[in-house]
């Protein structure tokens, strides 16, 4: 036991590690003059030799000792809190009921009035169940199922401890009258039923276990078996003054107060074996309670008629409640087996998940390298288009650029697959859309696979075109390959569906139903636990790369819908997916399904107002020399006359030099140095007045950034025109400061 005074009663409960035995300075100073004058007392019994005097002392340390008890576990609630200061709350009312019901024993004896019952049993019968309402403040914090499960445990136990004070009391009954033999009953069947419940829901809540709950237990444990024990010396009438039984009473009270003071709920949870060995006991107590029941049973035969019919009575309802926790039990085995299943597929969802963001990031950094790659590949091949060859030569670039604009679609699928391509969302209309991706694949693939759409119109997701285009096409062309060289049917759904909250997968609310069918091979479950996986495939090398459903499941998840398989070997395969319904675009808004890569608009801006006279020049700014150099041959080959850079600060040094001398400057995004933003916002904070065009792999969002115009790597020279004239169409209407000419008369 540590004593500690009231100024180190913050620093004590600051220390880290386990919790402690802790009492007060107080509290020790009330358990020892307790302590002492309960032993002078029973002292003073074994002295005197007059029975009055017997009596009197007998009267003095029952009141002394549990005046003490009362007094030192008042003073342990005051430093509790929380739980702790609740229970103990309730522990002190029934130990102060204790010291008023002696005190009111004591005013009985000295006016020679002692009935039994009488005024001083009434307090004394609350004892235990104020230490049961003590017990179930400690488990406020359990759930609801834990509660009825620690309460049916802890009334099996109640019905067994009053069969077994029964079977002890009945045969001595003799003239007793009921309502005598109901309270001697009541005294030790409450306190053993407290006893059992603290136990119990120690159990239940894993509580680790300490020195406090044992002392606790202990003290609930010693005053029903005392009280048991004290009624049946009083049935048998060999009761008296000065004996053990007596003087056990006032110790036990001792120890309960003290067990009060130091208990402290733990919050630390029992694991490893202790775990194991709790939860077995939690477990068989149904099993057990039968077990007792039947031995109860077996063993009154020999009793008397009403003995054996309460012990019938009792163990009937141990039965019961034994059925019913069972059933509980199974309840909660059904609910652990469900929470295990979801985790299951929580832990895979994480796993791939975290695979799939991991080869994201490697693939983005790949495929950017493999961008400025094929950005020179690609240019160079366009400025062969530009060259007279003989009909073999031609017939070998148109090659060489078909290659390489296949390569650089299979960078954008990379690039989207990494989740680090930003894109422009709008409402789309999937009917539309999905009648065009149609007509695309009935002309692409075999005649034998035929391909029909039902569809419901006016059905909007929030979603870039291209990106639902690209789902489509992936999830028809599987469809294909599924069919393989047999004929077969590819089917395209689209309707409108309620999502109710117990579906799950997606929040609740109104959401557009795509449906991919087609009459082929089908998959096992093995393959469907799998196909989402990047680079998972089923194909034939040259057929596939495993990366097309990653990329619709990326899309789908993106826009916040989900995806689903629905397939069995030679049944055919259903790809459902679940898009969050958006509203109609307003009247006059672009219809996105006329174009699914509509080219980039420049955004309207004020300023800076348009170059004048004399600006001829154009500067590229990109770190990749080859890059660069072929958008400067590429520019000269459209009459440009281009300056190629190979970093952010000569650009910026240029621009200082004479800030009226390029006409259009176009910027790389991702450079060592500084990134291409940066560098458009220092370029207009030094002057410059023309126009900016940012370079990019990716689906860049204008909005909010310095930038005119954007210009998709790899490079052709159809969308390096397309961006000129954009520019100077933009140009027409625009005059400087000075009234001078415009951009288009240069």
């Amino acid at each position: 036991m540590v004593v500690v005074g009231s100024g180190e009663r913050d620093s004590a409960r600051g220390r880290s590690g386990p919790p402690r035995t802790r009492v007060s300075r107080a509290e020790a100073l009330t358990l020892s003059a307790g302590i002492a004058l309960v032993t002078g007392a029973v002292v003073m019994t074994r002295v005197v030799s007059d029975p009055r005097f017997v009596r009197f002392w007998d009267n003095v340390h029952w009141t002394v000792g549990y005046g003490a008890a009362t007094l030192a576990a008042w003073l342990g609630r005051r430093r509790a809190t929380g739980l702790a200061r609740e229970s103990k709350t309730w522990f002190v009312l029934a130990l102060l009921a204790l010291f008023t019901g002696q005190v009111l024993w004591d005013v009985q004896v000295a006016a020679n009035y002692n009935p039994f019952p009488g005024p001083s049993d009434a307090l004394f019968g609350l004892v235990g169940p104020l230490s049961v309402a003590a017990t179930w403040r400690l488990m406020r914090a359990a759930d609801r199922a834990r509660r009825a499960a620690i309460l049916l445990d802890a009334l099996g136990v109640a019905l067994a401890v009053l069969a077994l004070t029964l079977a002890a009391y009945l045969p001595r009954r003799a003239d007793t009258d009921l309502l005598t033999l109901t309270v001697m009953v009541g005294y030790p069947t409450a306190l053993l039923g407290a006893t059992g419940l603290f136990l119990l829901s120690l159990l239940h809540l894993g509580q680790a276990p300490r020195l406090g709950a044992s002392l606790l237990a202990s003290a609930l444990l010693a005053q029903g078996l005392l009280w048991m024990a004290w009624n049946l010396a009083t049935l048998e009438g060999r009761l008296g003054d000065g004996v053990l039984l007596n003087y056990l009473f006032s110790y036990a009270t001792l120890l309960f107060g003290f067990a009060v003071c130091v208990f402290t709920p733990s919050r630390d949870e029992v694991s490893g074996s202790l775990a194991r060995g709790y939860r077995l006991v939690t477990q068989t107590l149904p099993i057990a309670f039968v077990i007792a029941a039947a031995i109860a049973v077996a063993l009154s035969t020999s009793l008397l008629p009403a003995v054996k019919m309460a012990i019938g009575i009792c163990m009937a309802g141990v039965v019961i409640v034994a059925i019913v926790r069972q059933s509980l039990l199974l309840e909660d085995r059904e609910r652990l087996l469900v929470a295990e299943a979801q985790n299951r597929t929580y832990s895979e969802r994480l796993t791939q998940t975290q695979r799939l963001e991991s080869l994201g990031t490697l693939a983005s950094g790949i495929a950017h390298d493999m961008n400025n790659l094929l950005t020179a590949v690609l240019g160079h091949a366009e400025l062969l288009t530009t060259q007279p060859l003989n009909e073999e030569g031609q017939h070998s670039v148109e090659n060489l650029r078909g290659a390489a604009i296949r390569a650089r679609d299979v960078v954008r699928r990379i690039l989207t697959f990494s989740r680090q391509d930003s894109t422009r969302t709008e409402p789309v209309d999937c009917g539309a859309l999905i009648q065009e991706v149609a007509d695309l694949l009935r002309a692409a693939l075999p005649a034998r696979h035929t391909t029909d759409v039902t569809l419901e119109r006016e059905l909007f997701v929030e979603i870039n075109p291209g990106q639902l285009h690209q789902v489509l096409m992936n999830l028809g062309t599987n469809a294909s390959h599924a069919i393989g060289d047999r004929s077969g049917r590819i089917h395209f759904q689209v309707r409108g569906v309620d999502v109710a909250a117990s579906a799950g997968s997606v929040p609740p609310g109104p959401y557009v139903a795509i449906h991919v069918s087609d009459t082929g091979v089908g998959m096992s479950e093995a393959t469907q636990a799998r196909i989402f996986e990047p680079f998972f495939t089923t194909k034939p090398r040259e057929q596939g790369t495993g990366l097309g459903l990653s990329v619709v499941f990326g899309i789908v998840s993106d826009c916040g819908g989900s995806i689903a398989v629905d397939s069995k070997p030679g049944h055919g395969t259903t790809m459902k997916i679940l898009l969050p319904r958006a509203l109609a675009p307003a009247a006059g808004a672009v219809d996105t399904t006329e174009a699914v890569n509509p080219a980039p608009k420049p955004a309207v801006r004020v300023e800076p107002t348009p170059a004048a006279a004399g600006l001829e020049e154009v500067m590229v700014v990109d770190d990749e020399a080859a890059v660069g150099g072929v958008l400067g041959r590429l520019l000269a080959r459209k009459g440009e006359t281009a300056v190629c850079v190979g970093s952010p600060d000569r650009a910026i040094a240029l621009v200082r030099e004479d800030p009226a001398r390029f006409w259009l400057v176009v910027t790389d995004q991702s450079m060592p140095a500084m990134h291409g933003t940066e560098l458009a916002e220092e370029l207009r904070r030094v002057g410059y007045q023309g126009r900016l065009v940012l370079s990019s792999g990716t689906d860049f969002v204008l909005s909010g950034t310095p930038f005119d115009d954007l210009l998709p790597k790899p490079y052709t020279l159809a969308a390096l025109s397309s961006l000129l004239d954009r520019l100077n169409r933009a140009g027409d209407d625009e005059v400087d400061e000075t009234g001078a000419r415009k951009l288009q008369q240069r």
